[in-house]
């Protein structure tokens, strides 16, 4: 992630070797607001290699590609963010999608995360296997 983070997370996903390739963030940060970030790629080698694809073009490929399924990509991602945000007792609902997104692609690492993480991305799927 680069940072430490400020408010608690848990291990979503790791490698074979043990290491942590995503984290969850708690969905509300400490001032009673949604955290606008759900799920981070932490994996160093993995973030590099996400970048090189962006440089060479991957969000716009990808949002092209996918163009008919981000709707349902951020729909998805918003219902279960959500709902997460309900159950912890706090009456606001976010209105981004994956990478806080209302539409398109704004980040390939995060749709990474949320694929590994075991959400409904075909653009983390595609971008899981150009890395």
């Amino acid at each position: 992630m680069g940072r430490m983070p400020t408010i608690p997370f848990r291990v979503a996903v790791r490698a074979q070797s043990g290491k942590a390739m995503v984290i969850e963030s708690y969905p509300i940060r400490p001032d009673g607001y949604p955290n606008p970030d759900w799920f981070w790629l932490v994996d160093r080698d993995l973030v590099r290699k996400v970048g090189t694809v962006e440089s060479l073009g991957g969000v716009v490929h990808a949002e092209n590609h996918f163009k008919g399924s981000l709707e349902a990509v951020h729909n998805s991602y918003r219902a279960a963010r959500n709902s997460l945000i309900k159950q912890c007792g706090v009456d606001i609902h976010i209105e981004g999608g994956v990478g806080g997104a209302r539409k398109g692609v704004k980040c390939l690492h995060s749709h990474l995360a949320y694929y590994l993480a075991g959400g409904y991305s075909p653009v983390g799927e595609w971008t899981s296997l150009q890395v």
